[in-house]
């Protein structure tokens, strides 16, 4: 904010003393035009040589060269909430590259009040690579990908269109089923939390000051929208507290003028609770006193620049008063403006204490007791902006644990499944070779005889190949024997006889 300007020669000059004497002083108050220029922004720029300030009327001869003093103090001004938007895209996978394209166009993000209207893009072409399910094998070809099980012969061919796989692909086990599961149930628990943090400070929080001083900036209401009819100001004391408003006008210098007229609206102070509208108008005075509440909560609605007068505004407040007292227990407690007496209910006992600022001084005894006590206040409201801040993160704390949580159930149980799965398919495979072990097939050797022979071979080598003409291997042979029984059998029919049965035909055979 801008404090004073001036434009001209500047008192104590040396370098042309004896002939600028006379006209020391000729210099003008220029504050109007760099409040129109500076105050109210957090940064501006202007032109010493510009045709606004050498209109200026200095009564300076030419040859004196005129300068600009200037003075100014920082102000904070509370600059509202804004809103941070992310874009996450779940059909863009072109990680890697730095092309930014508009493929496809999802939607618009408007802010009326500033006319932007911000186009929201997404969709590069192409399709990610596949995560297929456990003990499943996955092959890619260009746009095509394959992926089967690695325990049968299920296979699923998909294809790549635009950014998406067309095509289904079914499951080798039921642990992508569970696992999907679990991970969705953790996101939607998470995004319920987050938003439900979110509505709750946007709708208890969002606007709202606590701080016993400050200052509202139309700067932040024209850039950002805060503050506007949509997004009011709103300013709560405690019970007991009034609020007090100044109004500091860039647009407007007549500090003396005591004709108040509205040249323009700037905006209104609410009191709901009473029914209260009061209009700010700007343009009669640089700063003056703009409203003072009757409640502890007031409402400020800050209308849309409407070009009429340049220059920024700011609004200060200030809350006065002294929050509502809390009598000790057995007494009685009445308030008059700035003073308060307690008394006692039993007896007749009072104690004065007087608002300073916004602090009671004086002390209060006890109704029960003869113990002197400090002056208990009502609770205080809680800095809202804090309190807010808190419960979001408490939200978005439990919301990651909750997704933890079931993450690491879903962890647990894959794990268990997939050791379940093992151990099935371990004894399935031990009772396979066990029955291999009694289920050993004698292969015959062809004979071209008609009639019955009673003689018995054991052949101790088979031949090289099985009836059906497949080679055997060496293990078929070191536990394999060839016998033939009689003539005219089927080739095709086979006798099972285990490593016992082999054995004791042997020595039968022998014996013969």
């Amino acid at each position: 904010m801008m404090t004073s300007a001036e434009y001209g020669h500047m008192e104590g000059s040396q370098c042309i003393e004896e002939i600028a004497s006379r006209y020391r002083g000729c210099n003008s108050d220029v504050l109007p035009l760099f409040d129109k220029w500076c105050s109210g922004k957090q940064e501006c720029s202007f032109d010493t040589r510009g045709n606004e300030l050498n209109k200026m009327n200095v009564n300076c001869p030419k040859f004196i060269i005129k300068l600009t003093r200037l003075h100014h103090t920082c102000i904070k001004a509370d600059p509202g909430q804004i809103i941070q938007l992310e874009l996450i895209d779940f059909a863009n996978y072109e990680h890697a590259s730095d092309v930014i394209s508009c493929h496809s166009v999802y939607g618009f993000v408007l802010e009326r009040s500033l006319g932007i209207n911000q186009t929201i893009c997404g969709g590069v072409i192409g399709c990610a690579e596949l995560s297929y399910p456990p003990h499943a094998w996955y092959k890619r070809e260009g746009n095509k990908a394959i992926i089967g099980c690695e325990d049968n012969d299920k296979e699923w061919t998909v294809t790549c269109t635009g950014n998406k796989w067309e095509g289904e692909i079914g499951n080798c086990t039921k642990t992508v089923v569970i696992m999907a599961g679990i991970i969705g149930v953790a996101i939607v628990l998470s995004v319920v939390a987050i938003v439900i943090g979110v509505v709750y400070v946007k709708k208890y929080s969002s606007g709202r000051l606590t701080d016993k001083a400050g200052y509202l900036s139309s700067y932040f209401t024209h850039k950002r929208g805060c503050g506007s009819t949509s997004s009011p100001w709103i300013i709560k004391a405690d019970p007991g507290q009034i609020i007090k408003l100044e109004l500091i006008d860039f647009s407007s210098h007549k500090q003396d003028s005591h004709i108040i007229s509205c040249r323009a609206v700037y905006g209104f102070v609410i009191e709901r609770s009473l029914g209260i509208n009061h209009t700010i108008c700007g343009g009669s005075r640089r700063q003056m006193t703009l409203y003072t509440s009757k409640t502890n909560w007031i409402e400020i609605q800050i209308l849309k620049n409407d070009k009429k007068l340049e220059g920024e505004f700011l609004v200060k407040y200030e809350v006065i008063g002294c929050a509502e007292l809390s009598p000790p227990s057995n007494a009685w407690y009445k308030r008059e403006g700035n003073k308060a007496v307690i008394g006692c209910e039993d007896n007749d006992k009072e104690w004065t204490v007087t608002c300073s600022g916004n602090k009671w001084e004086g002390e209060i005894g006890n109704c029960t007791k003869s113990v002197i006590q400090e002056i208990p206040e009502a609770p205080r409201q809680q800095n809202i902006a804090f309190t807010s801040v808190v419960i979001m993160a408490g939200i978005i704390g439990i919301a990651v644990v909750l997704s933890v949580v079931a993450i690491v159930i879903g962890i647990v149980y894959v794990k268990k499944y997939k050791m379940r799965q093992e151990t099935k398919r371990a004894v399935l495979v031990h009772k396979t070779y066990s029955t291999l072990d009694r289920n050993i097939q004698a292969y015959y050797r062809p004979v071209t005889m008609d009639q019955s022979v009673d003689n018995r071979t054991l052949w101790d080598i088979p031949p090289s190949t099985h009836p059906e003409g497949q080679t055997m291997s060496s293990d078929d042979q070191c536990t394999c024997a060839t016998l033939q029984m009689r003539n005219n059998i089927d080739n095709d029919k086979r006798t099972e006889i285990t490593s016992l049965e082999r054995q004791s035909l042997y020595s039968s055979i022998k014996s013969n």
